[in-house]
């Protein structure tokens, strides 16, 4: 137990060497279900430490809408071993989508900043169907869920996908599908039910139906806002304890400043 009166458990590195960070890649780690603060011990280079909205809801709909299979719980519990089949979906005209949605208060420091800069996702079994994957956010409170990015429910994100090999997205371990472009015009919407902000990625074609994720986390906007960096640095040698609201928390982000770095990150629940 520590002063917060927290146990800390799920140390990631120990036994197994020290994660390891770069300079051009943030490596994330997802919050473990209870975790209410990280405990990181930085052994080499300085290092940005940046928390991750929490995804709050996963949908995957294959009937236009009429229904819904939740694919949270799965995906959220930093549980390797727990995952969500995405069973062959197919295409927004077929009325398959996968829905993801943001804590309904991850506004930024000013509307530009709103949500996410794009996904991370834990791939368990690849994708090898020739398909590509079209982003959109939602720009009205009761979207309709397969309606094309024209029709006034969604807005296209001008995306890279990063789990893209030989024209197949959710292919590869390189686990993000980000974008550029900021939405200004993104807000709180229902899906299922459920108030969020909606990402909706939507597949030109269908998936191999073996395709499974084990993982998935938002990605903050907070790197940089007016060119300035948002994230905290943390010196090298040095042990933190930061601790933050469990319910807006879904993942951290660890880069590396000055050159590829280590740290041991212990969750505190």
């Amino acid at each position: 137990m520590n002063y917060y009166g927290i146990r800390p458990t799920r140390l990631y590195g120990a036994g197994g060497g020290a994660i390891t960070t770069s300079t051009t890649v943030p490596t994330v780690l997802i919050k473990p279900p209870g975790a209410q603060g990280i405990s990181l011990y930085i052994v080499t280079n300085p290092m940005l430490v940046q928390f991750c909205p929490a995804i709050t809801a996963v949908y995957k709909t294959m009937d236009s809408g009429a229904t819904f299979t939740d694919l949270t719980s799965a995906l959220i519990d930093a549980d390797p071993n727990t995952g969500a089949s995405l069973n062959a979906l197919s295409t927004l005209v077929a009325g398959d989508a996968l829905f993801v949605g943001i804590d309904k208060d991850a506004s930024g420091l000013t509307t530009s900043y709103i949500g996410a800069r794009g996904l991370y996702v834990d791939i368990t079994t690849a994708n090898s169907e020739a398909a590509t994957v079209a982003a959109a956010f939602n720009i009205i409170a009761a979207p309709s869920v397969v309606q094309a990015e024209a029709g006034g429910s969604w807005t296209g994100f001008t995306e890279t996908d990063n789990t893209l090999s030989a024209g197949a997205t959710l292919a590869t371990t390189a686990r993000t599908i980000t974008w550029s472009n900021d939405p200004t015009t993104w807000i709180n919407g229902a899906i299922n039910g459920h108030t969020a902000y909606w990402v909706r990625l939507a597949f030109s074609a269908t998936l191999s139906a073996t395709v499974t994720l084990s993982g998935m986390a938002a990605l903050s906007r907070y790197w940089t806002q007016n060119s300035i960096t948002m994230a905290a640095q943390i010196a090298a040698s040095t042990k933190y304890e930061l601790m933050f609201d469990a319910r807006k928390v879904g993942a951290i982000e660890l880069l590396a400043v000055t050159g590829a770095g280590t740290a041991y990150v212990n969750w505190l629940i």
